[in-house]
């Protein structure tokens, strides 16, 4: 009976979140089907995030290790792209799904949207869609910039603030979708300040791996993004 009631807890779950569905310019991200997702033997709603070029794993690295040090600021990886045994990288990947306010989601989406349609709809809709994106973005862009900021100093990590890339959860807490640039000095540091356990020791294998990745440099670069 207990089994029942939590297969229907997280079915209720699932219908509650909101679907997704963004055609970004590094990648696309779309809700997984409650079929889908149980077939993964997976019970929170996720998102699958198809890279459109190809790519290094440094992103999928970065974006692991962000949320390691920032579980509230950055979305859980669920299903690594990377394969353990040939190193090989496919360019998609599974999510923890972030639950975002409707201001928050509706004007990302449409942001990507008029993106690639602003040549084809009316001036009018394209007035009504960017209206959404700025309402998101005029309560996310400050706050993400100075908070990115805040994380870069204490940790190398450097976050994309941009209001498209970033979202607001209905707590009000920020979370950001990219780490586009890593210092792995600053990085190094900050994970080795940390109490011995779990979260350490994985910090420091994704850092091992960033470091064999980085040819020697720094800092590494997973894609272009200004600081601004």
């Amino acid at each position: 009976m207990r089994g029942i009631k939590k297969r229907v807890s997280d079915r209720i779950q699932k219908l509650r979140m909101p679907r997704i569905k963004i055609v970004g310019d590094h990648a696309t991200v779309t809700s997984v089907s409650w079929k889908e997702q149980s077939r993964m033997g997976q019970r929170i709603p996720l998102v699958r995030r198809n890279a459109r070029h190809s790519q290094s794993p440094q992103e999928e690295l970065a974006l692991g290790i962000a949320h390691i040090l920032y579980p509230q600021q950055f979305p859980k990886l669920i299903a690594s792209g990377i394969n353990p045994k040939t190193g090989q990288f496919s360019n998609t990947t599974f999510l923890k799904q972030i639950k975002l306010t409707r201001t928050s989601q509706k004007g990302i989406e449409t942001f990507y949207n008029i993106s690639r349609t602003a040549h084809t709809i009316s001036p009018k809709k394209w007035k009504r869609d960017i209206a959404k994106f700025r309402r998101h973005s005029e309560r996310v862009q400050k706050r993400a910039k100075e908070l990115a900021s805040k994380i870069a100093q204490e940790s190398g990590i450097q976050a994309n603030w941009k209001p498209m890339n970033v979202g607001e959860k209905p707590n009000g807490e920020l979370v950001f979708f990219e780490v586009p640039r890593v210092n792995l000095e600053q990085l190094e540091k900050r994970i080795r300040a940390m109490p011995n356990g779990t979260h350490k020791d994985s910090g420091l294998e994704i850092l091992e791996k960033l470091k064999k990745s980085s040819q020697g440099k720094k800092e590494i670069r997973t894609h272009g993004f200004r600081r601004g």
